[in-house]
């Protein structure tokens, strides 16, 4: 979905799914806002920025478990033809055996995104 920012640049939603970390599952999905900026009214257009939304786990973690993704930073690190996003994480993992409940956080790993072009935002 495409929208104007009030400084008039372009603010395009998008996604993205990680599923392993440095060999370990780790399946989330990664909200995010690009935006485009224009210089006047040329047809030069560069990335402004990317802004992180929401942060979800994603698929199946088996019977008794559950995953909670804790955010310890999103760093913006694109350039201006190549938008892209950086997130360190934790990952709370609750299991439930033998009528036992454990409770496992990772450490903190870092996640980047793949780098989306200027072109796949229409420009």
């Amino acid at each position: 979905m495409l929208s104007i920012d009030t400084a008039g640049n372009e603010v395009h939603n998008i996604n993205w799914t990680c599923y392993k970390i440095n060999g370990n599952q780790l399946l989330f999905q990664s909200y995010e806002k690009v935006s485009i900026g224009r210089y006047g009214y040329s047809n030069y257009y560069w990335i402004s920025g990317v802004q992180h939304q929401n942060i979800t786990p994603a698929g199946d973690l088996g019977t008794g478990q559950s995953a909670e993704l804790l955010l310890n930073s999103a760093t913006d690190v694109s350039t201006t033809e190549y938008a892209q996003m950086e997130l360190s994480v934790k990952e709370r993992r609750t299991i439930i055996q033998n009528n036992k409940t454990n409770v496992k956080t990772s450490g903190p790993v870092t996640a980047r995104s793949r780098a989306w072009p200027l072109s796949r935002f229409g420009h």
